[in-house]
């Protein structure tokens, strides 16, 4: 299976885990067999193994927020909320991921989009807006050290900057 359909199932599956919890919501699972009426289920947390054991479906609660993980032999995808980004989609393959949040922290005004590489994290593109309007930033390795990033300034004019691997910034377009 090439990442692509891996990716297509791993969505698929976390599609129908949330159509299953909203159908099971309006037609409780005991009345679906006509004899006994189901009521609501009240727990912490609830998993889904495969045969051997291995968990690939997981709606869980963790401190004020919620998850669901859909889990496959490629990768993962995680529905949540969470205290520093809000509401959160993330898609995790063998060879990277993407993250999707609504960027409710210091660096971020909205939306943002994280694409990066699994490999340290590290290398990735983003696309977000903060408070002057919009960005997209390229990392290379390192940690946030040596980037290219084209956005609106504080002075609602576009700019594109580039840094060097210290972080130095060595150039302003504006």
């Amino acid at each position: 299976m090439n990442r692509k359909a891996s990716l297509y199932a791993v969505i698929g599956g976390v599609v129908g885990a949330v159509v299953t919890m909203a159908v099971c919501s309006v037609m409780p699972i005991g009345a679906q067999n006509g004899n006994a009426t189901f009521g609501e289920i009240t727990c912490t947390g609830l998993k889904v193994v495969d045969a051997e054991g291995i968990g690939r479906i997981v709606l869980d609660t963790l401190p004020n927020n919620g998850r669901i993980e859909v889990t496959g032999a490629m990768g993962s995808v995680w529905l949540a909320t969470n205290n520093n980004d809000g509401g959160i989609i993330w898609v995790r393959g063998k060879l990277g991921g993407v993250w999707l949040d609504d960027g409710d922290d210091e660096y971020s005004d909205g939306g943002r989009v994280k694409v990066y590489s699994r490999s340290d994290y590290q290398k990735s593109a983003t696309l977000g807006v903060n408070e002057h309007g919009g960005s997209v930033e390229f990392y290379g390795k390192g940690i946030d050290k040596t980037r290219a990033a084209m956005g609106v300034n504080e002075y609602g004019n576009g700019a594109v900057n580039t840094w060097d691997k210290n972080g130095y910034r060595l150039a302003t377009l504006k």
